[in-house]
């Protein structure tokens, strides 16, 4: 080495170009050496870099001859390497000394030419070392990345029997996956320039440090010194000195002590050992040595070999090139020299960031003992100050904690923070195995093999740590030793059909397939292995079903610190929360709760913070408002909220709201309030609330989305999801009017998929989680205000949670604020500790002497020590009446967690499911079938299924090959194929209808019996029906089934189960000799009332009872019924037959054939009676409470409210009634309930009192007769069984309920049969109620009608003779009429026609008030029937001469009771068939129909 030579003496000298190590900044010495560019010691740094990375150049070269064979020979590129056929660790070691050593050189050769260029040579640009350098860059990053992936494999291989492994892995994959989405890997350098801005007070004093050690070097004596060192170490043969070492060693120890600093580790003092003599060696301060891209350094030349050697050091020699062996080079102090000259101007920059800092661990207990400013800007609205969870004391600041506590808390925080830096570790493969050998962080900070690189990346995760990897921290310290419970499992839903997933794709489809064709996305969703498991276990293979194993709980050991192999997933213990609230002290509430991992941590952290159990200045009503806050606390959490609706519906603008004013308006503006909102899911609570709010239909609508899996749970149909909609003024309907059905095609603003988005992406905050229902909730009236809404949400929650009083309230928390007290000097919220003897929290605000203020329902707020108030209504809270009702609505047996599962019926499913149950079935049993194919289908829809002729899969009672049944109306009633007892009749007439005689040839052709089909494929259904005969056939046996799951009577759903079981039980029976007798007497009776077996035509009249392709159903069954009361008759033989067989053994003694017994036993159910013919006095303390000065709903007597709703909600669970969709408003609904007991009955039963302000009778039509005038069934039968020696008598009875008849109502005319339950919901019927005005009429009328079809049948009439005898009726009244007016007053009258005068005398009758008289009821020729069959209300008395003649009219009138629309039922309990006159006139007066 040679000594540089010194600037010339003359002229003035210029300044060193060098900028220095320590602070970059340019050196302020003179420049005397190198051609006068730098000064004495930058000289020799600048050659020292030069020679050092050209050594290393030539020492890759050297490497790159060693390779090894396995790199040497593959063809894949070194940066794709995956190393997976390498399973030797001998190989992996080889593999990665080389890559290792490469890696090493590489850096630091690059290292250095930057470190070279920006510190020397700044102002020069030269492109040639720039291009090498990026080659030199592009082979380092090839080289690390091949050298992660061997670390990895090499981990698998070394570790892959340890039982962490596959944790681990994970953990390593989500965080290379992590870093992949972020681009972390360019954001390194600037993340650690701001690092070292973030933390430069911390590291201050070792720069400090730093740059008086680089003055010293800049002495004479210190040169000299270092000269004669070098000098002596290459006569040694040592190398030269490379600052680049010294660079990487102050790098290394800069990143060890921010870990120690982030960890509250101590550190060792800058200046420690200084002056304790010039002997004590130290290390060669370092600099930063990334940076920007620097000149190329590999041209020839010697940057100090135009220096001459200076006088005071001799020639250096030639160095000689080889590795030096030993310790690194050292050097030795010297005295302490001056600083640079402007060290504040380098320092001023960075001392301005420090402004996030890690908190040291005094400053955190200073601000714990002290407490913190709270902050409420974020709150809109009042605040209760001086209330239990918000004293004075603490309105200001948090409560300060005590010397002892504060102590504890940060003792325990410092684990924590180790904890964080173990966990942090594991998720960088390359410091694994350095971490598993090290028994201590300090041990783990001082292995060569950990590189400065992966330091300085885990000092960016420690120094800024995610959220969650703290909260993951916190748990970890929290649950110590225990591992966490396994998350409680799904519970097991019942598995639904195929059919039941496209009905439901049918009704929410378009809000669950984002806007498109509903049902589109259902196959893709059908075909996940879950929801395959749920139709058919038995088609997946033992893979398929086969559960993964959980993963087994242990700890591993890292840095000798035990932690769990999985972060903790359950819920993080309260003292967890408070070491996350202070040591995340800028950390938001809303980012707090996005980290719990369920809905009870979310709660948890909710009342806590509500109780300013944490230390943050915000975290005290977080949601920012008072009635958000409540609503919380009861497990209601809204995200957003729309509740302009009163100030946007152009109603509440008019001065007065008139048809006309509305039609002066171009467009009237209805807008509904909105509150959308989180709730739990699967909870208990969160399905009384969904409920609750179904069944308050009138006052708000509901739709609910599954958090888990996006599903719709339950929503309102389509045309009610509007929320904004512009109706023209011509059409708009006043408020409160029930709308025309077509204003929702102005509808501007709906809840769909769109909607869902706007919600999303305008809430504040998200969970963490996904257990939880989406619940949005809106108005059914327009215009309304925003707290009307919030208060029917509120009271509704109240209930959910069987809050029962105001002390109650607390109920919901108490879990939580049991164990908590209140400090009584700071009043902070504090657990109790053991053995300690103090109030709870939840003893504290619910003790007997505690008062409280609430609102009532009215918005008046009174004080009260009571749980519920005086002079306020028992059912202001959860009460006996809601008890009641909730035991039916919810089934028994139940657990808390347990989803949320919408109350149906058949009746619903059939009004929603978009199409008739049969097609339904058919295309779910193709879907099915595509699901789990025996044969591959290749390209085969739906629509082609539905064409294909094979029916091999549809068997008679509809199965569905594997997989679960659907609800398949009518298929055990034969309702698309015949019974199997027909079958076999009709198999043996067709065997030998050549052998039959010529009449009963006639008969089968005059019949159609060879059209007649046994089956109708279900692939035929849309080939050979129309829609409206599908649906009316499936209609009817769902009707059937919702009737008698509305059938309230006692005992009687069991008495209709054991007749349906017996009918059909008739039906399969097939005799071992088939019995012909009874199929040609049903063709007897077809004949003789001129009908057909078969009809291709279907009447689309639903007045009309045939033709239809049902008639042999219809006749088999009618003459069933008949014969088993029949049983001396040879021609019921086969029924009775069936009686002796052992299935049919267990109905040969049923009460049904004990038709004396039954005579003896009244009904207990109510009557009949319509509530205009009750007397006055029946209604009279209906009437008291209605005349009371409160609302009726508040002072309805608590056993009238417990009976009438449980009556409602087992109505309700039938599907008789459904929620009104309009307002509980009495001029709207007009029906009150009561709960009354009728004369001659002694128990109570709900009525319903419709106070019409109109006349029901203008309403009516003129044939209209009071019940008082029906005929008495008793004295027609004793003349004709007195002109008829062995007349017989059947008393046929049709079932009704006790609450409403059998029949339909169209929706227009549902909304007449409104009415209110105590609770204030408004309800209407689906089918005739009994208490509606007339209804006795309305079935009476029902009854004739179809009596007169028979009648027009047997006269062999047809429709267009009625139509025209009508016809010319109606004509010729209107001539006579108007004959009448134009004649002469004085002229004779002209005498009438028969028409005309009985058209007056009609017509006088009901102006006089008069009533038709039974014997009118025909008014077109003359019938046998008018002689044999008398009606009175829905009891049919058919008289006959003899037991057969009986039986043929019988078979006759219940063929036209029961057939199309297949409504009608004849109660074998209530009827008796086949009776003498002795018997009737010994029946109770109800068996003859007066029930009144």
């Amino acid at each position: 080495m040679f000594d540089p030579p010194e600037g010339s003496a003359t002229g003035p000298t210029p300044q060193c170009q060098a900028l220095n190590l320590s602070d970059a900044q340019r050196c302020h010495a003179p420049a005397t050496h190198n051609t006068n560019l730098f000064c004495r010691l930058h000289a020799l740094q600048c050659f020292g870099l030069y020679k050092g990375y050209k050594r290393r150049n030539a020492a890759l070269d050297t490497l790159a001859e060693s390779e090894p064979a396995y790199l040497r020979d593959s063809k894949i590129a070194l940066q794709n390497q995956t190393f997976e056929d390498v399973t030797e660790e001998s190989q992996l070691q080889e593999i990665h000394s080389f890559l290792f050593g490469q890696y090493v050189l590489l850096r630091k050769v690059i290292s250095a030419r930057k470190l070279h260029h920006r510190h020397f040579y700044s102002l020069e640009m030269d492109y040639g070392h720039e291009a090498y350098l990026n080659k030199l860059v592009s082979r380092e990053k090839a080289v690390g990345k091949a050298l992660e992936a061997l670390e990895k494999r090499s981990a698998e291989v070394v570790f892959r029997k340890e039982k962490w492994y596959e944790w681990v892995r994970k953990e390593q994959q989500q965080e290379e996956e992590q870093a992949r989405r972020e681009g972390e890997v360019k954001k390194k350098v600037k993340m650690e320039a701001a690092l070292w801005k973030r933390h430069w007070g911390g590291v201050k004093a070792r720069l400090e440090e730093k740059k008086r050690r680089e003055e010293k070097k800049r002495e004479e004596a210190y040169l000299e010194e270092v000269w004669r060192e070098r000098m002596a170490e290459e006569e040694e043969g040592a190398v030269d000195w490379d600052p680049i070492e010294d660079v990487y060693q102050d790098d290394r120890e800069r990143f060890t002590d921010l870990i120690r600093h982030f960890l509250w580790m101590e550190i060792a003092a800058a200046g420690e050992g200084e002056g304790e003599g010039e002997g004590k060696e130290e290390k060669i301060p370092m600099a930063n040595g990334d940076g920007e891209v620097d000149r190329d350094g590999d041209a020839d030349g010697d940057p100090l070999a135009d220096a001459a050697p200076s006088a005071s050091a001799p020639a250096p020699k030639k160095k000689k090139k080889g590795k030096r062996k030993g310790k690194p080079q050292t050097v030795v102090p010297v005295k302490e020299t001056q600083l640079a000259k402007n060290p504040a101007q380098s320092q001023g920059k960075q001392s301005e960031l420090d402004k996030s800092k890690i908190e040291s661990r005094d400053e955190v207990k200073k601000r714990l003992k002290e407490g913190v400013k709270k902050e409420y800007d974020h709150v809109q609205g009042p605040l209760v100050v001086g209330s239990a969870q918000l004293p004075h004391e603490l309105y200001k600041k948090t409560a300060p904690y005590s010397e002892e506590d504060a102590e504890r808390l940060v003792s325990e925080i410092a684990e924590i923070k180790l904890l964080l830096f173990c966990r942090q570790i594991l998720s960088q493969s390359k410091l694994l195995p350095a971490a598993l050998r090290a028994n201590s962080i300090e041990e783990f900070l001082a292995d060569e093999s950990v590189a400065d690189s992966d330091l300085r990346d885990l000092c960016l995760k420690v120094e800024q740590p995610s959220l969650q990897a703290l909260r993951d921290a916190c748990a970890d310290l929290a649950r110590g030793d225990e591992p966490d419970h396994d998350e409680e499992e799904e519970p097991a839903v019942p598995p639904r059909s195929a059919a039941d997933y496209l009905a439901h794709s049918f009704r929410y489809g378009d809000l669950e397939d984002s806007g498109r064709r509903a049902g589109q996305g259902l196959r893709n969703d059908l075909m996940s292995l879950d929801n395959r498991k749920m139709f058919d276990a038995d088609s997946l293979t033992a893979g398929e079903l086969k559960q993964e194993p959980k993963d087994r709980k242990m700890k591993i050991k890292v840095c000798g610190k035990s932690i769990w192999n999985h972060a903790s997933q359950g819920s993080m213990a309260r003292d967890g929360w408070l070491h996350f609230c202070i040591m995340a002290k800028d950390c938001s509430f809303p980012d707090a709760m996005s980290l719990c991992r369920n809905w009870d941590e979310f709660a948890q952290l909710h009342f806590l913070a509500g109780w300013n159990y944490f230390p943050a200045p915000k975290w005290y009503m977080w949601s920012g408002n008072i009635m958000i806050e409540e609503l919380i606390g009861k497990g209601f959490v809204p995200f957003y909220v729309l509740g302009e609706a009163e100030e946007e519906t152009t109603y509440n603008h008019l001065p007065k709201v008139t048809q006309k004013a509305l039609a002066a308006c171009d467009f009237v503006t209805e807008s509904r309030n909105i509150l959308c909102a989180y709730m739990k899911r699967n909870d208990a609570a969160s399905r009384r609330f969904i409920q609750y709010i179904l069944m308050s239909r009138g006052e708000a609508m509901i739709l609910v989305r599954d958090g888990k899996t996006g599903r719709i749970v339950v929503a309102p149909e389509e045309d009610e999801r509007w929320y904004c909609r512009h109706i023209p003024g011509a059409i708009a309907p006043p408020p409160g009017n029930a709308t025309s059905g077509h204003e929702d095609l102005w509808a501007t603003e709906r809840i769909d998929p769109t909607f869902f988005a706007k919600a999303q992406s305008n809430r504040a905050w998200t969970f963490g989680f996904d257990a939880y229902y989406e619940v949005y909730i809106w108005q059914n009236a327009p215009g309304q205000e925003i707290s009307s809404l919030y208060r029917l949400v509120s009271d509704s929650l109240w209930k959910a949670h069987k809050v029962r009083g105001v002390r109650d309230k607390y109920k919901i928390q108490k879990h939580i604020i049991q164990g908590l007290t209140r400090d009584k000097k700071t009043m902070a919220a504090r657990p109790i500790r053991p053995g300690e003897d103090a109030v709870s929290l939840f003893d504290e605000v619910t003790g007997p002497d505690v008062v409280y203020w609430m609102r009532t329902k009215y918005g008046k707020m009174v004080q009260t020590n009571q749980d519920i108030p005086t002079g306020e209504s028992p059912y202001l809270f959860y009460n006996e009446s809601d008890e009641a009702e909730d035991a039916i609505l919810f089934e028994d047996g139940l657990p808390d967690h347990f989803p949320f599962i919408e109350i149906s019926n058949p009746l619903l499913q059939f009004e929603t499911s978009g199409m008739s149950p049969s097609i339904l079935n058919y295309q779910a049993n193709i879907l099915h079938k595509s699901l789990f194919p025996e044969k591959p289908l290749a390209s085969e829809s739906i629509e082609d299924a539905l064409s294909e002729d094979d029916d091999s899969a549809w068997e008679s009672d509809n199965s569905i090959e594997g997989g679960l049944k659907p609800y398949a109306p009518g298929s055990e009633e034969f309702n698309y194929y015949l019974s199997p007892l027909w079958a076999q009749a009709h198999r043996e007439i067709t065997r030998c209808k050549n052998t039959l005689s010529l009449e009963k040839r006639e008969l089968l052709r005059k019949l159609d019996f060879d059209s007649v089909r046994l089956q109708i494929p279900y692939s035929q259904l849309t080939k050979m029906m129309s829609p409206l005969e599908v649906m009316e056939r499936d209609r009817s046996f769902i009707f059937k089934d919702t009737f008698h799951l509305s059938d309230l009577e006692e005992g009687a759903q069991a008495k209709y189960e054991i007749s349906s079981r017996l009918l059909r039980g008739v039906q399969k029976f097939v005799p071992a000799k088939p019995k012909l007798d009874w199929p040609w007497f049903c063709m007897e009776v077809l004949d003789w009332i001129n009908l057909k077996l078969y009809y291709k035509k279907y009447a689309q009249e639903p007045i009309h009872p045939w033709p239809h392709r049902y008639m042999v159903q219809d006749i088999t069954q009618a003459f069933v019924i008949m014969a088993l009361f029949f049983p001396k008759l040879p021609v019921t033989s086969v029924v009775h037959a069936y009686l002796d067989t052992k299935e049919g053994s267990e109905f040969k003694n049923s009460p049904i054939f004990d038709l004396v017994g039954r005579s003896k036993t009244r009904p207990t159910c109510r009557s009949r009676t319509s509530n205009q013919f009750q007397p006055p006095s029946f209604w009279e303390e209906l009437e008291q409470l209605k005349r009371s000065k409160k609302a009726i709903y508040e002072v309805y007597p608590m056993d009238w409210a417990i009976r009438i709703r449980t009556t409602i909600a087992k109505l309700y669970r039938g599907g008789a009634i459904a929620p009104a969709p309009f307002s509980p408003d009495e001029d709207i609904c007009t029906g009150l309930t009561a709960s009354l007991t009728e004369p001659g009955h002694s128990e109570p039963e709900m009525y319903i009192k419709y106070h019409w302000k109109r006349d029901f009778r203008s309403s009516l039509p003129a044939n209209y007769i009071d019940y008082t005038e029906w005929p008495d069934l008793l004295a027609v039968a004793r003349p004709f069984a007195a002109s008829n020696p062995n007349a017989r008598f059947a008393l046929i009875k049709l079932w009704s309920a006790p609450h409403f008849y059998p029949l339909m109502l169209q929706t227009p005319s549902r909304l007449a049969t409104a009415f209110i339950d105590p609770s204030g919901r408004s309800w209407i019927w689906k089918f005739l109620p009994k208490d509606m005005p007339a209804s006795e009429w309305s079935i009476h009328n029902t009854v004739r009608l179809r009596l007169g079809a028979l009648r027009q049948s047997m006269m062999g009439v047809s429709d267009a003779e009625l139509a025209r005898a009508a016809a010319e009726k109606a004509a010729q009244s209107m001539q006579d009429t108007q004959r009448s007016k134009n004649s002469d007053k004085k002229k004779p009258p002209k005498e009438k026609s028969w028409w005309d005068r009985q058209y007056l005398q009609d017509k006088k009758k009901w102006d006089n008030g008069e009533k038709w008289k039974a014997d009118e009821k025909w008014g077109y020729g003359h019938c046998e029937l008018d002689e044999r069959v008398f009606h009175r209300g829905d009891l049919i008395l058919v008289m006959g001469v003899g037991e057969e003649d009986l039986l043929k009219w019988c078979t006759a009138v219940t063929f036209a009771l029961q057939t199309k629309p297949w409504f009608r039922e004849v109660d074998l309990w209530k009827s008796f068939i086949n009776v003498d006159l002795e018997f009737l006139e010994g029946l109770d007066k109800f068996y003859l129909g007066w029930e009144s």
